[in-house]
């Protein structure tokens, strides 16, 4: 025996709920697309790592900035030590008999004139020779030594002897400060050098140097007017 049926809707009638009976809910946050950023440090950990990164950053400029100012002072050293070394900033001046003494050397100018001819040898235009005359007596007897010789200006111009000038006895390019052989190449007690300056030229005073003074020493010797 067939058991009886619901009577079916009428024509046209909605169903009030069209889901169908198996289908549920979606849970939440279903359907939305997942985040691509990672999860967050916990607040606590995160507020902890500015500051210590902010301590590294610092420590590390600090480390920075002294090794700079250390390098720095070491270069400024080696560079005033050079400058003065190396330089011309102790004069020796001569006493009141003229001569100068400095190591193992003794000089004293006893003469300064110009000369428009050397030889039959004119200078160039707009410059005349300056004779220097000097007497010398040296200790050193172990070892040559050569002494430049410049003349300074009133302008603070300085001219090297032997520099574009007759070359030839009795003047020499520089003097003789020492020798290794006293007996067959004695330091002359008189020698001479000749200076090219330009005309009208005021010089002040004469300096004697080598690289056996000690150091930043030199002899400067007044030119009397």
């Amino acid at each position: 025996m067939t058991e009886p049926q619901p009577p079916a809707a009428p024509y046209g009638a909605v169903d009030p709920d069209p889901t169908p009976p198996h289908a549920q809910a979606a849970p939440p946050g279903a359907g939305e697309p997942p985040s691509s950023a990672p999860p967050g440090p916990p607040s606590g950990l995160a507020n902890e790592r500015g500051p210590r990164r902010r301590v590294a950053s610092t420590a590390a400029v600090l480390a920075l900035v002294g090794s700079l100012a250390g390098w720095g002072w070491f270069a400024s050293e080696n560079a005033r030590e050079g400058w003065w070394e190396f330089g011309r900033h102790v004069a020796v001046e001569p006493g009141d008999d003229g001569w100068a003494d400095v190591d193992t050397l003794s000089v004293r100018l006893t003469a300064a004139d110009t000369a428009t001819t050397i030889d039959g040898v004119e200078p160039p235009a707009g410059f005349e020779y300056l004779v220097l005359a000097f007497d010398v007596e040296a200790t050193e007897v172990e070892l040559y030594r050569s002494c430049t010789v410049e003349v300074l200006d009133t302008q603070g111009r300085e001219f090297l002897a032997g520099r574009e000038v007759p070359n030839g006895d009795p003047y020499t390019s520089e003097l003789m400060c020492g020798t290794s052989d006293p007996e067959e190449d004695p330091v002359p007690g008189a020698q001479s050098v000749l200076v090219l300056v330009p005309t009208g030229a005021e010089p002040v005073s004469v300096r004697i140097d080598s690289r056996e003074f000690p150091p930043a020493t030199f002899v400067e010797l007044p030119l009397r007017s």
